[in-house]
Protein backbone atom coordinates (compact mmCIF):
# COMPACT_ATOMS: atom_id res chain seq x y z
CA UNK A 1 0.00 0.00 0.00
CA UNK A 2 3.14 2.28 0.43
CA UNK A 3 4.46 1.81 -2.56
CA UNK A 4 0.97 2.34 -4.22
CA UNK A 5 1.06 5.62 -2.35
CA UNK A 6 4.55 6.44 -3.19
CA UNK A 7 3.41 5.75 -7.02
CA UNK A 8 0.70 8.00 -6.97
CA UNK A 9 2.32 11.02 -5.10
CA UNK A 10 5.29 10.87 -7.61
CA UNK A 11 2.44 10.63 -10.63
CA UNK A 12 1.04 13.71 -9.40
CA UNK A 13 4.23 15.44 -8.94
CA UNK A 14 4.68 14.92 -12.66
CA UNK A 15 1.43 15.93 -13.86
CA UNK A 16 2.32 19.14 -11.62
CA UNK A 17 5.51 19.68 -13.28
CA UNK A 18 4.40 19.51 -16.63
CA UNK A 19 2.84 22.73 -17.34
CA UNK A 20 5.59 24.87 -15.30
CA UNK A 21 7.95 23.31 -17.89
CA UNK A 22 6.01 24.69 -20.65
CA UNK A 23 5.93 27.86 -18.95
CA UNK A 24 9.28 28.07 -18.18
CA UNK A 25 10.32 26.53 -21.76
CA UNK A 26 12.36 28.08 -23.86
CA UNK A 27 15.27 28.89 -21.36
CA UNK A 28 17.20 30.23 -24.44
CA UNK A 29 17.59 31.13 -27.51
CA UNK A 30 15.91 28.83 -29.79
CA UNK A 31 17.82 27.22 -32.93
CA UNK A 32 14.84 26.49 -36.25
CA UNK A 33 16.81 23.93 -38.23
CA UNK A 34 15.89 24.04 -41.95
CA UNK A 35 17.50 21.41 -44.38
CA UNK A 36 17.26 23.56 -47.26
CA UNK A 37 19.32 26.69 -48.91
CA UNK A 38 17.34 30.09 -48.38
CA UNK A 39 14.27 31.42 -50.45
CA UNK A 40 12.50 27.65 -50.17
CA UNK A 41 9.22 27.19 -49.02
CA UNK A 42 10.69 25.78 -46.22
CA UNK A 43 12.91 29.02 -45.63
CA UNK A 44 10.12 30.83 -46.00
CA UNK A 45 7.99 29.27 -43.05
CA UNK A 46 11.10 28.87 -40.68
CA UNK A 47 11.27 33.08 -40.79
CA UNK A 48 7.44 33.33 -40.94
CA UNK A 49 7.91 31.53 -37.23
CA UNK A 50 10.87 33.39 -36.25
CA UNK A 51 9.35 36.84 -35.00
CA UNK A 52 5.91 35.74 -33.58
CA UNK A 53 7.51 32.92 -31.72
CA UNK A 54 10.06 35.05 -29.81
CA UNK A 55 7.47 37.34 -29.17
CA UNK A 56 5.28 35.05 -27.81
CA UNK A 57 8.28 32.84 -25.72
CA UNK A 58 10.15 35.20 -24.65
CA UNK A 59 13.16 34.19 -26.16
CA UNK A 60 14.92 34.81 -29.64
CA UNK A 61 14.29 31.82 -31.90
CA UNK A 62 17.14 31.77 -34.90
CA UNK A 63 16.81 29.90 -38.48
CA UNK A 64 20.04 28.06 -39.68
CA UNK A 65 20.04 26.24 -42.93
CA UNK A 66 21.75 23.00 -42.55
CA UNK A 67 21.22 21.53 -46.45
CA UNK A 68 22.16 17.94 -48.10
CA UNK A 69 20.73 14.49 -48.48
CA UNK A 70 17.14 16.40 -49.43
CA UNK A 71 17.07 17.43 -45.22
CA UNK A 72 19.11 14.40 -43.89
CA UNK A 73 21.82 16.29 -42.96
CA UNK A 74 19.39 19.03 -40.75
CA UNK A 75 17.31 15.94 -39.02
CA UNK A 76 20.46 13.93 -38.20
CA UNK A 77 21.46 17.28 -36.51
CA UNK A 78 18.50 17.46 -34.34
CA UNK A 79 18.62 14.06 -33.35
CA UNK A 80 21.80 14.52 -32.60
CA UNK A 81 21.75 17.51 -30.27
CA UNK A 82 17.95 15.61 -29.59
CA UNK A 83 19.11 16.29 -25.14
CA UNK A 84 19.21 20.38 -25.41
CA UNK A 85 15.15 20.46 -26.26
CA UNK A 86 16.00 24.30 -27.93
CA UNK A 87 15.80 22.80 -31.59
CA UNK A 88 12.94 22.76 -33.53
CA UNK A 89 13.28 21.90 -37.47
CA UNK A 90 10.99 22.37 -39.92
CA UNK A 91 11.03 19.60 -42.01
CA UNK A 92 9.29 18.49 -45.34
CA UNK A 93 10.28 15.50 -46.47
CA UNK A 94 10.58 13.02 -43.28
CA UNK A 95 9.19 10.20 -45.37
CA UNK A 96 11.56 9.86 -48.16
CA UNK A 97 14.26 8.75 -46.97
CA UNK A 98 12.91 5.58 -45.10
CA UNK A 99 10.91 4.64 -48.42
CA UNK A 100 14.22 4.70 -50.47
CA UNK A 101 16.32 2.41 -47.64
CA UNK A 102 18.48 5.46 -47.20
CA UNK A 103 20.76 4.59 -44.50
CA UNK A 104 20.43 7.68 -42.15
CA UNK A 105 21.40 8.12 -38.04
CA UNK A 106 17.75 8.33 -36.95
CA UNK A 107 14.38 7.00 -37.06
CA UNK A 108 11.75 9.31 -38.30
CA UNK A 109 9.05 7.94 -36.27
CA UNK A 110 11.18 6.64 -32.97
CA UNK A 111 13.99 9.93 -32.81
CA UNK A 112 11.42 12.90 -34.08
CA UNK A 113 8.81 14.46 -31.91
CA UNK A 114 6.33 15.75 -34.61
CA UNK A 115 4.54 19.54 -33.39
CA UNK A 116 2.13 20.31 -35.87
CA UNK A 117 1.52 19.74 -39.75
CA UNK A 118 1.75 23.16 -41.56
CA UNK A 119 -0.13 21.86 -44.68
CA UNK A 120 0.05 20.19 -48.30
CA UNK A 121 1.05 21.52 -51.66
CA UNK A 122 0.03 19.10 -54.60
CA UNK A 123 2.76 19.73 -57.73
CA UNK A 124 2.26 20.70 -61.16
CA UNK A 125 2.92 18.71 -64.41
CA UNK A 126 4.17 21.23 -66.40
CA UNK A 127 5.49 21.46 -69.98
CA UNK A 128 7.54 24.04 -72.64
CA UNK A 129 5.18 24.86 -75.21
CA UNK A 130 7.12 23.70 -78.14
CA UNK A 131 7.17 19.89 -76.62
CA UNK A 132 3.08 20.05 -77.79
CA UNK A 133 2.03 18.40 -74.92
CA UNK A 134 -1.53 19.84 -73.72
CA UNK A 135 -2.92 17.48 -71.56
CA UNK A 136 -1.82 14.37 -69.45
CA UNK A 137 -3.06 12.18 -72.15
CA UNK A 138 -0.91 13.64 -74.91
CA UNK A 139 2.02 13.24 -72.81
CA UNK A 140 1.40 9.72 -72.22
CA UNK A 141 0.79 9.02 -76.04
CA UNK A 142 3.91 10.75 -76.64
CA UNK A 143 6.23 9.19 -74.25
CA UNK A 144 4.50 5.80 -75.63
CA UNK A 145 4.98 6.85 -79.39
CA UNK A 146 8.86 8.15 -78.52
CA UNK A 147 9.98 5.82 -75.24
CA UNK A 148 13.21 7.09 -73.63
CA UNK A 149 13.02 9.96 -75.52
CA UNK A 150 11.44 12.66 -72.94
CA UNK A 151 12.98 13.62 -69.83
CA UNK A 152 11.41 15.32 -66.89
CA UNK A 153 13.30 17.97 -64.13
CA UNK A 154 12.75 18.05 -60.36
CA UNK A 155 14.63 19.70 -57.13
CA UNK A 156 16.33 16.59 -56.86
CA UNK A 157 16.44 12.99 -55.66
CA UNK A 158 13.99 11.45 -53.52
CA UNK A 159 11.72 14.61 -53.00
CA UNK A 160 8.04 14.52 -53.89
CA UNK A 161 8.18 15.56 -57.04
CA UNK A 162 10.55 12.68 -57.68
CA UNK A 163 8.15 10.44 -56.29
CA UNK A 164 5.40 12.08 -58.50
CA UNK A 165 7.07 11.47 -61.64
CA UNK A 166 7.90 7.97 -60.71
CA UNK A 167 4.65 7.02 -59.84
CA UNK A 168 3.41 8.82 -62.70
CA UNK A 169 5.84 6.43 -64.82
CA UNK A 170 4.80 3.52 -63.30
CA UNK A 171 0.52 3.61 -63.39
CA UNK A 172 0.97 5.04 -67.10
CA UNK A 173 3.92 2.63 -68.40
CA UNK A 174 5.75 4.76 -69.53
CA UNK A 175 9.77 5.68 -69.97
CA UNK A 176 10.88 9.14 -69.55
CA UNK A 177 13.98 10.49 -67.69
CA UNK A 178 14.32 11.62 -64.67
CA UNK A 179 16.78 14.83 -64.52
CA UNK A 180 17.66 15.91 -60.84
CA UNK A 181 18.58 19.46 -60.15
CA UNK A 182 19.70 21.45 -56.78
CA UNK A 183 17.13 22.56 -56.26
CA UNK A 184 13.70 24.08 -58.14
CA UNK A 185 14.88 26.97 -59.86
CA UNK A 186 17.39 26.02 -61.93
CA UNK A 187 14.94 22.94 -63.34
CA UNK A 188 12.30 25.66 -63.90
CA UNK A 189 14.99 28.06 -65.57
CA UNK A 190 15.59 24.95 -68.12
CA UNK A 191 12.25 24.44 -68.18
CA UNK A 192 11.58 27.85 -69.63
CA UNK A 193 14.56 27.72 -71.46
CA UNK A 194 13.42 24.43 -73.75
CA UNK A 195 16.21 22.32 -72.37
CA UNK A 196 14.22 19.97 -70.35
CA UNK A 197 10.51 19.29 -72.09
CA UNK A 198 9.10 18.65 -68.72
CA UNK A 199 9.25 19.51 -64.94
CA UNK A 200 7.49 18.71 -61.86
CA UNK A 201 7.52 21.92 -59.53
CA UNK A 202 5.14 23.54 -57.16
CA UNK A 203 2.44 25.53 -58.73
CA UNK A 204 3.34 29.10 -57.32
CA UNK A 205 6.85 28.64 -58.30
CA UNK A 206 5.62 28.79 -62.22
CA UNK A 207 2.29 30.78 -62.01
CA UNK A 208 3.98 33.49 -63.49
CA UNK A 209 5.27 31.78 -66.36
CA UNK A 210 2.16 30.23 -66.71
CA UNK A 211 0.32 33.30 -66.55
CA UNK A 212 2.19 34.68 -69.66
CA UNK A 213 2.22 31.27 -71.71
CA UNK A 214 5.74 30.26 -71.21
CA UNK A 215 5.10 27.26 -69.52
CA UNK A 216 1.75 25.31 -70.21
CA UNK A 217 0.39 23.34 -67.09
CA UNK A 218 -0.73 19.66 -67.81
CA UNK A 219 -1.88 18.16 -64.67
CA UNK A 220 -1.57 18.34 -60.55
CA UNK A 221 -0.96 15.63 -58.24
CA UNK A 222 -3.42 16.66 -55.31
CA UNK A 223 -7.03 15.61 -55.41
CA UNK A 224 -8.93 18.36 -56.03
CA UNK A 225 -8.48 21.15 -58.34
CA UNK A 226 -6.40 24.62 -56.93
CA UNK A 227 -7.80 28.08 -56.80
CA UNK A 228 -4.61 28.83 -58.13
CA UNK A 229 -5.14 27.45 -61.23
CA UNK A 230 -8.68 26.60 -61.67
CA UNK A 231 -9.00 25.22 -64.99
CA UNK A 232 -6.01 22.83 -64.21
CA UNK A 233 -6.91 19.30 -63.94
CA UNK A 234 -5.91 16.61 -61.68
CA UNK A 235 -3.56 13.74 -62.94
CA UNK A 236 -6.89 11.59 -61.20
CA UNK A 237 -9.37 13.50 -63.80
CA UNK A 238 -6.95 12.68 -66.27
CA UNK A 239 -7.26 9.45 -66.50
CA UNK A 240 -5.19 7.84 -63.42
CA UNK A 241 -8.10 7.57 -60.64
CA UNK A 242 -6.48 7.44 -57.03
CA UNK A 243 -2.81 9.56 -58.06
CA UNK A 244 -2.18 11.57 -55.47
CA UNK A 245 1.57 12.58 -54.23
CA UNK A 246 1.91 16.28 -52.66
CA UNK A 247 4.45 17.88 -51.13
CA UNK A 248 4.08 18.31 -46.92
CA UNK A 249 5.65 20.65 -44.30
CA UNK A 250 6.00 20.63 -40.66
CA UNK A 251 7.64 21.66 -37.34
CA UNK A 252 9.10 19.21 -35.31
CA UNK A 253 11.41 18.39 -32.20
CA UNK A 254 13.79 15.91 -31.04
CA UNK A 255 12.25 13.02 -29.13
CA UNK A 256 11.78 12.93 -25.39
CA UNK A 257 10.41 16.44 -25.66
CA UNK A 258 8.23 16.84 -23.02
CA UNK A 259 4.41 16.10 -24.30
CA UNK A 260 3.48 19.93 -22.42
CA UNK A 261 6.46 21.68 -24.59
CA UNK A 262 5.23 19.74 -28.00
CA UNK A 263 1.64 21.43 -27.22
CA UNK A 264 2.71 24.80 -26.32
CA UNK A 265 4.55 25.08 -29.46
CA UNK A 266 1.64 23.22 -31.25
CA UNK A 267 -0.68 26.07 -29.86
CA UNK A 268 1.83 29.12 -30.47
CA UNK A 269 2.20 27.85 -34.11
CA UNK A 270 -1.16 27.36 -35.26
CA UNK A 271 -2.79 31.10 -33.89
CA UNK A 272 0.65 32.39 -35.88
CA UNK A 273 -1.29 31.12 -38.86
CA UNK A 274 -4.80 32.37 -38.32
CA UNK A 275 -3.69 35.93 -39.12
CA UNK A 276 -5.26 37.22 -42.44
CA UNK A 277 -1.92 37.84 -44.05
CA UNK A 278 -1.11 34.09 -43.26
CA UNK A 279 -3.80 32.53 -44.98
CA UNK A 280 -3.51 34.62 -47.74
CA UNK A 281 -0.14 33.41 -48.01
CA UNK A 282 -0.95 29.95 -47.58
CA UNK A 283 -3.35 30.06 -50.51
CA UNK A 284 -0.73 32.06 -52.74
CA UNK A 285 1.42 28.94 -52.39
CA UNK A 286 -1.47 26.80 -52.67
CA UNK A 287 -0.68 25.53 -48.89
CA UNK A 288 -3.60 23.45 -47.78
CA UNK A 289 -4.73 21.39 -44.28
CA UNK A 290 -2.63 20.85 -41.40
CA UNK A 291 -2.33 22.74 -38.35
CA UNK A 292 -4.21 19.88 -36.49
CA UNK A 293 -2.80 17.84 -33.37
CA UNK A 294 0.78 16.56 -32.73
CA UNK A 295 -0.56 13.14 -32.63
CA UNK A 296 -2.62 14.42 -35.80
CA UNK A 297 0.87 15.12 -37.73
CA UNK A 298 2.32 11.84 -35.92
CA UNK A 299 -0.22 9.63 -38.06
CA UNK A 300 0.01 11.44 -40.70
CA UNK A 301 3.86 10.94 -40.88
CA UNK A 302 3.32 7.15 -40.14
CA UNK A 303 0.75 6.90 -43.37
CA UNK A 304 2.91 8.93 -45.76
CA UNK A 305 6.21 6.71 -45.02
CA UNK A 306 3.63 3.34 -45.47
CA UNK A 307 2.52 5.18 -48.73
CA UNK A 308 5.88 6.24 -50.14
CA UNK A 309 7.21 2.82 -49.31
CA UNK A 310 4.80 1.41 -51.48
CA UNK A 311 4.87 3.66 -54.37
CA UNK A 312 8.91 3.45 -54.06
CA UNK A 313 8.66 -0.44 -54.76
CA UNK A 314 5.85 -0.54 -57.37
CA UNK A 315 7.66 2.19 -59.38
CA UNK A 316 11.38 1.16 -58.24
CA UNK A 317 12.48 4.24 -56.73
CA UNK A 318 16.01 4.22 -55.85
CA UNK A 319 19.03 6.94 -54.68
CA UNK A 320 20.63 8.12 -57.64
Amino acid sequence: MNLFRLCLGLLASLIAVAPALAADWPVRPVKILVGFPPGGITDILARMLQEPLGQALGQPFVVENKPGGGGIAATETLVRERNDHQILIVVSSLSSAPAMKIPTAYDPVRDVAPVVLLGRIPLLIAANPSANIGTLEDLIRLAKQRPGTLSYGTPGVGLAQHFSGELLKFRASIDVVHVPYRGASPAINDLVGNQIPLAIVSPASVKSFVDTGRVRPIALTGTVRLPLMPNVPTVAESGLPGFEITEWYGVAMARDTAPAIVERLNAEIRKIFETPERKAWRESVALEGGLGTADEFKTFIAAEIRKLTEVAANANIKPE
